[in-house]
C-alpha cells in the first residue's frame, strides 16, 4: 500500500462527500415525494 500525497486524499474524500451528498439528496427527494403522496391520500380519505 503506498502512501497517498495530500491532494490524493483530498480528491477521496471530495468524492466521497459528494456521494454521500448525492445519496442524502435522493432519500430526501423519494422521502419527500413519499411524504407529499401519503398526505395526499389522507387528505383525500377525508373529504368523504
Amino acid at each position: 500500500m503506498q502512501e497517498l500525497t495530500a491532494n490524493e486524499k483530498l480528491e477521496i474524500s471530495g468524492g466521497m462527500a459528494f456521494f454521500v451528498y448525492f445519496a442524502a439528496a435522493y432519500l430526501g427527494t423519494f422521502a419527500g415525494a413519499a411524504g407529499f403522496a401519503y398526505g395526499a391520500v389522507d387528505a383525500m380519505s377525508e373529504q368523504k
